[in-house]
Formats: C-alpha cells, sequence, structure tokens
C-alpha cells in the first residue's frame, strides 16, 4: 500500500510540472477590447485650450468636430486602416479603461491635489449598446489616478485620428 501511495505521488507531481512548464511556455495574450465606437472629447478651460471631439468607429470611420479654439470647426470626416484601429484597441488594454471609475474629478474620486481652470478629457466607449465614459479632470492628480493611462489612451486616439492638423492647422503647437 505504501509503495501504491508513493507511486501514486510521483505521478502526481510529474503531472504537475508538466503542466507548469506548459503553462510557461505558452504565451501570454491579453485580449483586444473589442468595441463599436471609441470617443474623445476635450473639455474648455479658463484659456485658450482646443474643445473638440472625435470617435472613431470599429470600421475605420472618424468623426471629428471642432468647437472652440481649433483651426477646424464644424464636422470633418475620415477613415484611418484597421492596423490604425489596432493601435486604439491595445491603448484600451493598456489602460485597462473597462476597470476604470467614472470620473477622476474630486477629492473622493483620488484627487489629491485640486486646480482649477483645467480643460478635462472625457473618454466614451460603446460596445454592443453599452456606453462606459471616464472623465478626467485636468486639475485632478493622485497615486490612485490612471492620468498616464488616460492620457496615453487619449493621444492614441488623437494620433490615428491625426487631429493635430485639424486642431492646429500647419503650425503645430509644442
Amino acid at each position: 500500500m505504501k509503495k501504491q501511495l508513493h507511486v501514486l505521488l510521483a505521478f502526481a507531481v510529474l503531472f504537475a510540472g508538466a503542466n507548469l512548464a506548459a503553462s510557461a511556455a505558452a504565451p501570454v495574450t491579453t485580449p483586444a477590447v473589442q468595441f463599436d465606437a471609441i470617443s474623445l472629447q476635450r473639455t474648455a478651460c479658463r484659456g485658450s485650450c482646443p474643445v473638440y471631439s472625435v470617435s472613431i468607429f470599429s470600421d475605420g470611420r472618424v468623426r471629428y468636430v471642432g468647437h472652440w479654439n481649433v483651426d477646424v470647426t464644424g464636422l470633418r470626416e475620415s477613415t484611418i486602416t484597421a492596423q490604425d484601429v489596432e493601435r486604439v484597441r491595445t491603448a484600451l488594454v493598456h489602460a485597462t479603461f473597462p476597470a476604470l471609475r467614472n470620473q477622476y474629478q474630486l477629492k473622493e474620486d483620488g484627487c489629491a491635489d485640486e486646480m482649477t481652470d483645467l480643460p478635462g478629457v472625457l473618454l466614451s466607449l460603446e460596445q454592443g449598446g453599452k456606453k462606459k465614459s471616464v472623465y478626467l479632470y485636468g486639475g485632478c492628480s493622485g497615486p490612485t489616478v490612471p492620468t498616464a493611462e488616460l492620457e496615453a489612451l487619449a493621444a492614441a486616439i488623437d494620433s490615428v485620428a491625426k487631429t493635430t492638423d485639424l486642431i492646429y492647422g500647419g503650425a503645430r503647437a509644442q
């Protein structure tokens, strides 16, 4: 009986080791966040901050609306490549967007510092008829506020949608 137990234990250890090796060898991939549309809206400040919105649809359509302090006002539509849509999906994964709070604006949202008169960024994700929005006020900062991740997502949207030319025209801001 003791011998059978030792053999059984040896097989269990061998099997567990084989599973660990197989799982360690398997590449870890993070699934892309699927979306119907993702939108970025930059809000006003006390100065001359650009106020506009841009939406990117899963099929590559882009819709820009310039409001104030931009070179191009009104509606403009264009398209981007499937590769650019994938760049936005990747940025969504890095921002852990679905897990974020709905806003980062007040002390109870994690803002250790609150400054006034700064622009905000509203990011909205539409998936299968559901919508998730996250607002980041420019004057909110703190250790639990994902400023870098949200700004990176906003920058990815701006980059693939080529909003810089619409906002600043030929003269890009430094």
